[in-house]
């Protein structure tokens, strides 16, 4: 099945550090399926860090349950 970044539920809260500077953004993204550890998710990200209006670029990530919030409508 194919998604665009319409289909997100959640959030991916993310963290750049580059010297002493520290940019946090958020990244929409799609809940794809629960790890056996229970401690990762596997998530369908939309977009690019620097790039907001970039939402058709995709990728999976394995991140950490906390780093995923659910988006509030």
């Amino acid at each position: 099945m194919e998604y665009t970044s319409k289909d997100a539920t959640h959030s991916l809260s993310c963290k750049h550090c580059y010297g002493k500077s520290t940019f946090y953004y958020a990244m929409p993204c799609l809940i794809l399926k629960d790890m056996p550890d229970g401690n990762r998710l596997k998530v369908l990200v939309f977009g690019e860090r620097w790039f907001k209006d970039r939402v058709e670029k995709q990728s999976v990530r394995y991140v950490s349950q906390f780093r995923v919030k659910g988006i509030e409508e």
